[in-house]
C-alpha cells in the first residue's frame, strides 16, 4: 500500500507540470508538525457555544445517483437530522465518527446533513443554496423559539457541497440576519462564479483544507462550461484569496497527501475537531512578513508515531 502511494504522489508531481490550476505559485511554504492520538478526548478551544450551536454537513456532488450507489449514500433533499438517517448509510456515519470524536463540541441531536441532487451543474448549485437557505432561516426560527435563544451555525462542506455553501452570499437579506459562524471547506473546488462568496460578512471564520493529490478538487473545468461571470482558469483551484478571517491549510496524513474522498471518510473525520483546534491555533499567532497570497500552509499530521524533527 506505501509503494502504491509513492508511486501516486509521483505521478501527482509529474502532473503539476502539466494542469493547470492545480500548482499554486507561491515563494514558501509554513509548515507545522502535529501528533494526534485518535482515541484521546479533544478539548475544544475554539468552540463559542457549544449547547447552542447547530451543526450542517453538505454532501458534494453525487456523479453516480444510481441505486446501486445509493446503497451506501442516501439522504432525502433539504434537511435531515443526521440521527433519524439509517445507520447503514453514509452520511449517519459522518455525524456519528464526529460525535464520537467530539462529543463536546458536536451533539447528535443537533446535527444534519442537507440533501441537493448533487449534479454537476452550476445552475443545480445555486438552485441548492436556494433550498439551504430557506431551511436554515426555519431552522433558526424554530429553535429560537423553542429555545429562547438564537443558535450558531456551523456548516461542513465537502467538494462542491462548498460551492453551494458559498452561493448563500448572494440569497441572504439583512433584515434575515443570518450568518454563519463556521464555516469548514474541505476539499471544495475554487471556482471563479463563487470564490468573491467568500469575502461576505455573514461567513465568521472559515477554514478550507485541502490536499496536492486531490486531482477531483482541480478537474471540474469551470471554463468549458457556459455561464454567466468571468471564470479564474480552464479547470478549478485550490486556494482562495488570504483574508483575516480565513484559515486555509494543505494537508498530509502520515507523510503522503490524501485523496478526494478521504476528507469525508472515518479515520479524517476522527481527526478533524483536533486538525481545527490546532489550526485555529496556529492562525492566531502567524504574522505575515509578505503577501499572504503567495504563502501555502502546510499541515502534516502523524498518528502512527512521533513525527521527525525536521519538517516534512
Amino acid at each position: 500500500m506505501n509503494v502504491f502511494f509513492k508511486k501516486l504522489q509521483l505521478c501527482s508531481s509529474i502532473a503539476l507540470l502539466f494542469l493547470p490550476g492545480c500548482f499554486i505559485p507561491s515563494r514558501y511554504f509554513m509548515r507545522k508538525n502535529i501528533f494526534i492520538v485518535p482515541s484521546q478526548e479533544t478539548i475544544s478551544t475554539f468552540e463559542r457555544k457549544p449547547n447552542h450551536t447547530i451543526t450542517i454537513w453538505l454532501h458534494g456532488t453525487r456523479l453516480f445517483s444510481r441505486p446501486l450507489y445509493n446503497r451506501h449514500f442516501k439522504c432525502e433533499p433539504g434537511l435531515t437530522l443526521a440521527k433519524s438517517i439509517d445507520e447503514h448509510y453514509k452520511l449517519n456515519a459522518i455525524a456519528k465518527t464526529l460525535v464520537k470524536a467530539d462529543p463536546q463540541r458536536f451533539n447528535l441531536d443537533q446535527f444534519y446533513v442537507f440533501g441537493w441532487s448533487g449534479k454537476l451543474c452550476f445552475l443545480e448549485r445555486e438552485y441548492a443554496a436556494d433550498k439551504l437557505y430557506a431551511s436554515l432561516k426555519q431552522l433558526v426560527d424554530d429553535y429560537e423559539k423553542q429555545h429562547n435563544t438564537k443558535p450558531t451555525l456551523r456548516l461542513f462542506a465537502h467538494s462542491h457541497g462548498g460551492n453551494v455553501a458559498l452561493n448563500l452570499a448572494q440569497l441572504v437579506q439583512p433584515e434575515d440576519d443570518l450568518t454563519v459562524d463556521e464555516l469548514i471547506l474541505m476539499a471544495c473546488p475554487v471556482q471563479g462564479k463563487t470564490m468573491h462568496h467568500i469575502a461576505h460578512p455573514m461567513f465568521k471564520q472559515i477554514y478550507v483544507l485541502y490536499s496536492a493529490l486531490d486531482f477531483i478538487q482541480i478537474l471540474d473545468p469551470q471554463g468549458a462550461y457556459r455561464h454567466k461571470g468571468k471564470h479564474s482558469g480552464f479547470f478549478s483551484q485550490r486556494q482562495f484569496r488570504h483574508q483575516t478571517n480565513l484559515a486555509q491549510m494543505k494537508v498530509k496524513l502520515n507523510r503522503r497527501a490524501i485523496m478526494h474522498s478521504e476528507f469525508s471518510s472515518p479515520p479524517f473525520l476522527k481527526l478533524l475537531p483536533h486538525i481545527l483546534d490546532e489550526i485555529n491555533r496556529w492562525h492566531q499567532h502567524i504574522v505575515y512578513k509578505q503577501d499572504p497570497n503567495k504563502i501555502s500552509k502546510l499541515l502534516c499530521v502523524y498518528t502512527d508515531r512521533e513525527p521527525p524533527p525536521i519538517a516534512c
